[in-house]
């Protein structure tokens, strides 16, 4: 029996098929959050370790509000591999913005990051190419 998210991304897939810069976004990612829902620091430690052995180079910054306060996690991708810390970016290359409930809908699996722009919850600014090899890498760290 297919869930009623299933049948949504299907009918999504099938709008954007052909369209390679938005199929890298149409899979859920993995777990990224592991046991604990609100260890939103996990996920970008998880993302970092997925992006550890890239050959691309640059900075992500994640920028997460939660109503009261909002906070920033900055991934930088060197030759030394890919470290996060809880700050912001001095300049970075791919922004991604959104709040704490649905950072962690995406980071969980439970939407898929296109479904999350597509209603309007998550803006994007900077290096689409980042983006998607971002998205690419962080979806084969489950395999």
């Amino acid at each position: 029996m297919a869930t009623q998210g299933s049948v949504a991304r299907s009918e999504i897939a099938k709008r954007v098929e052909g369209n390679d810069v938005l199929m890298d976004f149409i899979q859920p990612f993995p777990n990224l959050l592991g046991k604990k829902r609100t260890a939103i620091e996990t996920s970008f430690k998880r993302i970092a370790k997925a992006l550890d052995k890239s050959k691309r180079r640059g900075a992500i910054q994640f920028t997460i509000n939660n109503g009261r306060q909002t906070r920033q996690w900055c991934l930088t991708m060197t030759p030394d591999g890919c470290h996060e810390a809880q700050r912001p970016a001095q300049s970075p290359d791919l922004e991604i913005l959104t709040d704490s409930e649905t950072w962690a809908t995406i980071a969980e699996g439970k939407v898929t990051p296109l479904e999350a722009f597509g209603q309007g919850k998550v803006r994007v600014r900077g290096d689409v190419e980042l983006a998607r090899h971002f998205a690419r890498r962080v979806q084969k760290s489950a395999k």
